[in-house]
């Protein structure tokens, strides 16, 4: 058995798919601690996962996880982990709207902890805070 939960870009993060409904993300986490209402999605928050329901389809549209744990891209990569080893691991990156994503991975997309609270002189080695899917 894997000692770590895939994320898997354009699809998934454990048990939690792009295209489930409310009721399966309930389902799976078990309820949720917040739900916030907007005017296309509704995100709900349960422990470390934050999911983004779209208000028209019904269906999930992103999923992330948003604490250390078990959920790691690649087997190697979770949160708190840096774009540097992002880099080693999976290639390039590029920025947009303050995340994220990977050249060669469409679909998943990593949002970095403010660097002003870190001694560091490379964005690149400042620790992520969010890994999503979408």
């Amino acid at each position: 058995m894997s000692e770590f939960v895939d994320i898997i870009p354009r699809r998934s993060i454990g048990n939690l798919a792009i295209g489930q409904t409310m009721d399966q993300v309930v389902s799976v986490l078990g309820g949720f601690d917040e739900k916030d209402v907007r005017a296309s999605t509704t995100r709900l928050k349960k422990g470390g996962y934050e999911v983004v329901v779209n208000n028209d389809t019904k269906l999930v549209e992103q999923i992330g996880v948003v604490s250390k744990g078990a959920e790691k891209y690649l087997g190697v990569i979770g949160v708190g982990d840096t774009l540097s080893l992002v880099r080693k691991t999976a290639g390039d990156w590029y920025e947009e709207l303050d995340v994220y994503h990977l050249v060669m991975s469409p679909g998943i997309c990593f949002e970095l902890d403010d660097d002003e609270k870190y001694d560091v002189l490379e964005r690149e080695d400042v620790p992520s805070v969010g890994i999503y899917v979408f």
